[in-house]
Parts: C-alpha cells; sequence; structure tokens
C-alpha cells in the first residue's frame, strides 16, 4: 500500500545512480516525499554504485540507462549486494531493453514516461521481494514478444496445463516455494515440473527458459485451447 514503511517499519533505502543531474535531482526530491521511502546515496555514473553499494546499506538501486550505456552493470550491480534489488527506468524507445535487462538480474523494468505512482508501486513490489516489476508493454516484448513465433513455438504444446502455468510464474521472477504457494502443490513437485519443462524446452535452467521465450518471441497461454474453437 502506498504511504507505508516496510514491516520493520524502515524506510526503503534506495541508491539513484545514472541519469542527467536534473533528472536524479527531480527523482530525489520525488521520493523525499514518500514516507516510506529515503535516498541513500547517488552517483552520475552507474558503475560508481557498485562503490555506494559496497559502503551502504541499500534495498534499491535506481538506474537510469540510455542506449549509450553498458547494460552489463545491471549484472555487476546485482551481483554487488545480496539485499539490494535493481530497478531499472528506461526510454520507451529502446525496445528489447527490458528482455535482457531481467536477464542480467533487475528487479524491476520501469519506462521513463510512467507516472511516479507506477514507479512507487515498482519500487514497493520489488522490495517485498516476491516478483517482479515489468510494465505490460515490456513484459509482452518479454514473454510473448507480440505475434511473431519461432520453429521452436512448437515445443511449448508439449507442455502440460500445469507446466505452462509453472513458466508462467517462473517467467514473474518467482522462486520454487512461491510457485507451489499460488499453485498449491510442493516445492519439490515445482522442481519435477522444472526438469521436465527444461528437458522438453532443450535448456538447462530458468534463465535460459527466459531467453528462449524472449529470443524466439514465443507465446504461450496458460491453457491450451480446445480444438475447434
Amino acid at each position: 500500500m502506498l504511504g507505508t514503511t516496510t514491516p520493520e517499519n524502515q524506510p526503503v533505502r534506495i541508491v539513484l545512480a545514472g541519469g542527467e543531474c536534473l533528472l536524479r535531482a527531480g527523482l530525489h526530491k520525488l521520493i523525499e516525499d514518500w514516507s516510506e521511502c529515503e535516498v541513500v546515496g547517488q552517483t552520475a555514473t552507474p558503475g560508481e554504485a557498485i562503490g555506494i553499494l559496497e559502503q551502504t546499506e541499500a534495498d534499491i538501486v535506481l538506474l537510469m540507462l540510455t542506449a549509450d550505456d553498458d547494460v552489463n552493470v545491471v549484472r555487476d550491480l546485482s551481483q554487488t549486494s545480496s539485499a539490494s534489488r535493481v530497478v531499472v527506468l528506461v526510454n520507451d524507445s529502446l525496445p528489447g531493453f527490458a528482455g535482457k535487462i531481467v536477464l542480467l538480474g533487475a528487479r524491476g523494468v520501469v519506462g521513463k514516461n510512467k507516472t511516479p505512482n507506477e514507479l512507487r508501486r515498482a519500487i514497493q513490489t520489488v522490495h517485498g521481494g516476491k516478483e517482479l516489476w515489468v510494465d505490460r508493454e515490456s513484459l509482452t516484448n518479454l514473454v510473448t514478444g507480440g505475434t511473431q513465433r519461432s520453429d521452436q513455438d512448437s515445443h511449448l504444446d508439449m507442455l502440460t496445463d500445469r507446466e505452462r502455468e509453472v513458466v508462467h510464474f517462473v517467467c514473474k521472477g518467482m522462486t520454487n516455494k512461491e510457485v507451489g504457494e499460488h499453485l498449491f502443490i510442493s516445492e519439490t513437485t515445482v522442481r519435477h515440473h522444472l526438469t521436465t519443462i527444461f528437458g522438453k524446452l532443450e535448456v538447462r535452467n530458468r534463465f535460459e527458459l527466459m531467453d528462449l521465450l524472449y529470443r524466439n518471441r514465443m507465446s504461450y497461454p496458460l491453457r491450451k485451447q480446445a480444438s475447434g474453437m
């Protein structure tokens, strides 16, 4: 809920990284007005945020990327601190960025044209740690990739309804335990489903699964449609 603090009654600690000076100043002012958040550091260079994370406890790195930035900094930031989660602000003119950013470890992707409330919800959702935050358009590009289909798309026809449900929740960034809670099955059963899914789709892990869906523009309804409908 907007305007609430964390369960420990501590504000969400945010580091601002990258972007133009005026943009960072505007975000800093905006976040100061959110009672549940505080800015604990900022830097003009995305790479310098790594040094800040090594010296400052932060919950969220709000990273502003442009086409000139090396997106691999997302991976570096994600690996620097297990307690910090990366949320990336991107230009809508950078198609395909969302998929690559998520695969590199970002937990949230928000377009710069979105409203302040959407950014606020994204920060709170990602800080909760239960799922990714990707706006509807980016999620479409990441998972379904529009209407184009590749030859490999036929592999999805081999998945059962339950396996499709598992894929759906895995691609939302959920852990095996969280997938099990949503589907009312055990964590062990989720692992068994994933083993079968990986074998059918010829991938080794969940990251390769997401990459396969993204690169090949696959779509996957949760339920198979009945023939003739």
